[in-house]
């Protein structure tokens, strides 16, 4: 997938910005991203909900390019990821006015670990409960092995 601008140097994302780039399946990542200025956008749920292809590495760019200044809902917006297995968010990835996680990780079935050490500890505990939820709610099993 490509974001190509219109000669400005960025793309202002709308407020509600819910499922802007959810449901491409098959995309392993984003060319153009850091045009897309999500500076003054409070919704970014399911942002990248069912991007199944998009692995760690490439996801942990993605999310560094992201202005979570005005962000309050970040809900399902790594739903159903399923090419993510050991995740840890980057450290300009500002959670601190984020009020909902609702399952943020919800049917990542081969997410095996999830590293939250560089997010705003305020917001922390009650991340790591809702993945917690959202995780165990689709695998009972429990597979997955680490949240720190």
């Amino acid at each position: 997938l490509y974001i190509v601008g219109n000669g400005s140097g960025s793309i202002k994302a709308h407020k509600t910005s819910s499922r802007a780039f959810a449901d491409f399946t098959l995309i392993k990542t984003i060319e153009g991203f850091e045009m897309y200025d999500t500076s003054e956008a409070e919704e970014l749920d399911a942002l990248f909900q069912m991007d199944r292809a998009i692995n760690d590495e490439a996801m942990y760019e993605l999310l560094s390019m992201i202005d979570m200044t005005s962000c309050t809902d970040i809900s399902y917006m790594l739903c159903q990821c399923d090419a993510l297995v050991d995740f840890s968010f980057p450290d300009s990835f500002d959670t601190s006015n984020v009020t909902s996680f609702h399952s943020l990780f919800a049917s990542d079935d081969l997410l095996e670990t999830v590293d939250f050490s560089n997010l705003d500890t305020a917001c922390t505990a009650t991340l790591i409960s809702s993945v917690k939820e959202a995780i165990f709610k689709s695998r009972p099993s429990g597979t997955l092995t680490s949240l720190s």
